[in-house]
């Protein structure tokens, strides 16, 4: 787990400060809990070098079946998961990514979940989303870097990570 000042990236493009995570056993913890709300909005830019790299940020028990996570996995896609409905994008590949997902209880199923990518709508939905998230626990609250329940850790960055809640 991370302590302040946590390892930022110097130098690049367009990024001085993002976090950086090597794969292997970094995370940051965080007290946020969004167990039992009705409405959620996440956003945060994403990373990658290789197709193979995993990135996470997620709040999920330790069976990892009540979860809220956005991942970029090693299958190429970006998944925003509430309890056991995902919402897939497209292949993406490396560099870069913007990812925005919402969550509305009160919508119907099929507009429950919603992921963005870059800007632009993407995602198939599997399952049927709850109408609020999951209660996961009040020991398991949001990791970055890292899909808690799992020896999963983000290999890559993460940064300007946002939330809205309600």
């Amino acid at each position: 787990m991370f302590t302040f000042p946590m390892t930022l990236m110097g130098g690049g493009f367009n990024n001085s400060l993002s976090t950086i995570f090597d794969g292997v056993d970094e995370y940051v913890q965080t007290s946020v809990d969004f167990s039992g709300l009705s409405a959620l909005t996440l956003s945060g830019w994403f990373y990658r070098d290789l197709v193979t790299q995993r990135l996470d940020i997620s709040q999920t028990d330790n069976g990892n079946a009540d979860r809220i996570k956005i991942t970029l996995n090693s299958s190429t896609s970006a998944f925003f998961v509430v309890g056991g409905s995902f919402l897939t994008s497209s292949v993406l590949g490396t560099g870069w990514f913007h990812i925005a997902a919402t969550f509305d209880g009160s919508a119907v199923a099929a507009d429950r979940l919603k992921l963005y990518v870059n800007g632009v709508i993407d995602g198939v939905l599997t399952g049927v989303p709850p109408t609020s998230l999951p209660i996961v626990g009040d020991s398991q609250t949001l990791r970055l870097g890292n899909d808690n329940g799992t020896s999963s850790f983000t290999d890559g960055n993460i940064d300007e990570l946002a939330y809205g809640r309600w």
